[in-house]
């Protein structure tokens, strides 16, 4: 099993316990490469002859461990793609949701999963298709794909259609189109439903709506989402998984669905989705009592 490593290292004691993790796997003959900038971020020139472009290291490796917050293995995913490699996440940040494992657990959990003893939980994607006045573009997203005002002081305005029927017109700063796996992040924030990852499904938030009667809506995974700009500005700014990748125009249509790929994520039976919401967002934590 050859592994590929990506991540971003920030805390000096984290460099350290990398180092230690590489040495072990030189140690017992396990095949890795690593990224050229993580090595670049380690400072260490011991693992150089290991460094390696992204596009090169997905090609040649079997498994990716993605060293860093949620941010992190979305930019894994990306990397990642069609080729649909498994991701451990290792949870070097604050709250690391797609993280799988702490870095200081690393060495006992490599060991499991050169055992093969984990599972692969598939995670929806969603792909966005965005003509222009040359070509048409796709965009991917895990999480969400994020129609948004931007600098523009007031509200914009969004007709969507799901598949040939007219849903809504948004009076809003934007809209969340979000994944189950996106339900606890920007749509989260902009008052969202938390979704389990195996359940098939699509989440239209809208961001800071004129209504208060307009709440979030859960729609089928299979659902053709068109989402029409209505208001007469340029450079409304679309993201996704948090990165601008185009601007929209007046009567620009965009439209969104499920990708044709998943992100494969690698875990283990000692955690459970319920387990992880309970510890990063402190359920059940009670006040400390005089």
């Amino acid at each position: 099993m050859k592994f590929g490593i990506i991540g971003k290292i920030v805390k000096e004691r984290d460099k350290e316990v990398i180092c230690k993790f590489f040495r072990w796997m030189d140690n017992e003959g396990i095949t890795f490469l690593v990224e050229d900038m993580l090595i670049k971020n380690l400072g260490d020139g011991e693992f150089a002859g290991k460094g390696m472009e992204p596009e090169g290291l997905v090609q040649k490796s079997d498994i990716i461990l993605a060293f860093g917050g949620d941010g992190v293995i979305l930019s894994v995913a990306k990397a990642v793609g069609e080729h649909m490699l498994p991701i451990l996440g290792v949870n070097t940040g604050r709250l690391g949701f797609l993280a799988e494992i702490d870095i200081q657990e690393l060495i006992d959990n490599i060991k499991i999963v050169l055992e093969k003893k984990f599972y692969i939980e598939k995670r929806m994607v969603l792909e966005a298709v965005i003509p222009s006045d040359n070509n048409v573009g796709k965009i991917y997203g895990l999480n969400d794909i994020v129609v948004n005002k931007g600098p523009y002081a007031r509200t914009i305005v969004l007709e969507i259609f799901i598949g040939n029927k007219y849903f809504n017109t948004y009076t809003a700063d934007g809209v969340i189109i979000a994944t189950p796996t996106g339900s606890t992040a920007y749509s989260l924030s902009a008052g969202g439903p938390i979704l389990s990852p195996n359940i098939e499904g699509i989440i239209i938030n809208p961001i800071c709506p004129h209504s208060l009667a307009e709440r979030p809506v859960i729609i089928s995974a299979d659902s053709l989402i068109s989402i029409t700009l209505k208001t007469n500005i340029d450079h409304i700014e679309i993201f996704a998984d948090g990165q601008i990748t185009y601007h929209l125009k007046p009567e620009q249509k965009i439209e969104i669905k499920k990708g044709d790929y998943a992100v494969n994520l690698v875990h283990f039976s000692k955690k459970s989705f319920y387990d992880i919401l309970r510890t990063k967002l402190n359920w059940g934590k009670r006040g400390v009592e005089n």
